[in-house]
């Protein structure tokens, strides 16, 4: 079976996750294809007790970690692939780790 691309690496900011971007980063050269890295944060929920009408996602804290997690991606990349780190795109998704993942890559 050829392999073929583009190639997607999800990131929890691991030492196994780090090994993922390390490896799809060189698959993605070898195969000339694009290469992206995905996380998924978790949902930011507001419990209202008092007022459960006004639970929900709560959009505010949801950017600040979508925030955070997109420098802390950054970091990593810079750290293990160097000046490309800083053109790799990103995507974010939010929820459970691998449904989320999988959302990505259907993306």
């Amino acid at each position: 079976m050829a392999l073929h691309g583009p190639v997607l690496a999800a990131t929890d900011f691991s030492a196994g996750a780090a090994e993922a971007v390390v490896q799809g980063y060189a698959l993605s050269k070898t195969l000339g294809t694009p290469f992206t890295v995905g996380h998924v944060v978790p949902e930011a929920f507001r419990a209202r007790v008092l007022f459960p009408h006004d639970a929900g996602l709560d959009e505010a804290t949801q950017q600040d970690l979508n925030a955070k997690a997109n420098a802390a991606a950054r970091v990593q990349l810079r750290a293990l692939i160097g000046p490309d780190g800083d053109t790799v795109p990103l995507v974010f998704d939010s929820g459970s780790a691998h449904a989320g993942v999988l959302r990505l890559a259907e993306r």
